[in-house]
């Protein structure tokens, strides 16, 4: 569980997550209740205030696995840019497109025209 957190493809804080997901493969003679419990109780430790999803897949392959996926991260900078930058290119986007009036507003300006990943 340690090297599937240190392994996250963003750095961040665990704590920051309001979502988190697990999945778990392992052969199914080593998959085991006690052991998805465990792997709940140290996601749900280090991300205290995420809403915990789980999932196993039963596999011959002879390693157990585990995948994380941390989502609603507050505070993230990278996340923030990534979503500044989605507003800017909306913003272009639109303004190349026939030269429709559009006003960019920045991040607290109107935000449907992101999608959400929800």
């Amino acid at each position: 569980m340690n090297q599937a957190v240190s392994s996250l493809s963003l750095n961040c804080t665990p704590t920051e997550a309001k979502r988190a997901l697990y999945l778990l493969t392992a052969p199914p003679g080593e998959m085991t209740m006690d052991m998805i419990k465990q792997i709940s109780s140290y996601l749900k430790r280090i991300a205290p205030e995420a809403i915990i999803r789980s999932g196993d897949y039963p596999r011959g392959k002879g390693s157990i696995d585990v995948t994380v996926i941390l989502s609603e991260l507050i505070n993230s900078r990278k996340v923030m840019d990534y979503f500044s930058k989605a507003l800017r290119y909306t913003y272009l986007a639109k303004r190349r497109r026939g030269g429709i009036e559009y006003e960019y507003r920045g991040i607290e300006g109107d935000l449907t025209d992101i999608p959400s990943l929800l």
